[in-house]
């Protein structure tokens, strides 16, 4: 039995065929963490849903999926930021204060981009880590919602 699957792995080889790809190599997921009790978590909501009805992709062509982590003390797991336990491709905060000084990633958050409507003040930021598909959706993303503030 085993020489019988080896042949057909072989011939599958040989004739140019591959391996179905994994799901995470066919879409790219930029994950966002923001504060489920943020004033901005209903626009933010509305305008992600219609960020994904003609379902956006990026330059390589892999579809955009927006993925969400909506920690039950956002403040709290904040110092989370850079591990393993906590890296997000984009972060969501209601001012700038709320980012933890103490951390090493804290300094490496640039840039922040006013992206909710004025009455609803909010900043987002692209963490250092995040790059190739993954910094194009993000930025695909970003520019959808500052369009639709």
């Amino acid at each position: 039995m085993n020489r019988q699957v080896a042949g057909v792995v072989l011939l599958l080889e040989i004739s140019g065929c591959k391996p179905p790809a994994k799901p995470e190599d066919q879409f790219v997921s930029v994950r966002l963490y923001r504060d489920r009790h943020a004033p901005f978590e209903p626009w933010l909501t509305k305008v992600s849903y219609e960020f994904s009805i003609p379902q956006p992709t990026t330059r390589s062509g892999k579809p955009i999926l927006i993925t969400t982590n909506e920690a039950e003390d956002f403040d709290k797991e904040l110092s989370d930021l850079g591990t393993a336990r906590l890296h997000p491709d984009l972060i969501i905060v209601s001012s700038v204060s709320q980012i933890p000084q103490n951390l090493a990633i804290s300094k490496q958050l640039k840039d922040p981009k006013d992206i909710c409507p004025r009455q609803t003040p909010c900043l987002a930021f692209i963490p250092p880590w995040v790059q190739g598909d993954q910094r194009d959706a993000t930025d695909l993303y970003i520019t959808f919602l500052l369009a639709h503030r």
